[in-house]
């Protein structure tokens, strides 16, 4: 499994054992636009990686930097460089 998808895994709540809470998968997806869960199934299971253009609004979604979610930082939280540059990305 590569960081981007461990990391965008990490942002669904699990239970003490790692699995997923009940109906967590689908809340996700639904937050990030898709009508069900299965679409998470799918990236665990390596069938689809279209995750990959979802960066920019999970990491909306969930407050955490792009640069995080794609491994090119270790720093989780936002900054307001990141809302300055999605703002500069919406107006283009």
């Amino acid at each position: 499994m590569d960081i981007i998808l461990e990391r965008i895994l990490s942002l669904i709540p699990k239970k003490e054992n790692g699995d997923f809470e009940h109906g967590a998968k689908k809340e996700f997806a639904k937050s990030i636009g898709f009508k069900g869960g299965e679409i998470i199934s799918d990236w665990i299971a390596g069938r689809n990686k279209s995750y990959m253009k979802h960066i920019h609004v999970i990491a909306a979604q969930y407050n955490v930097s792009s640069e995080w979610l794609t491994g090119q930082s270790d720093k989780k939280e936002k900054t307001a460089a990141d809302t300055s540059d999605s703002l500069s990305d919406e107006e283009a």
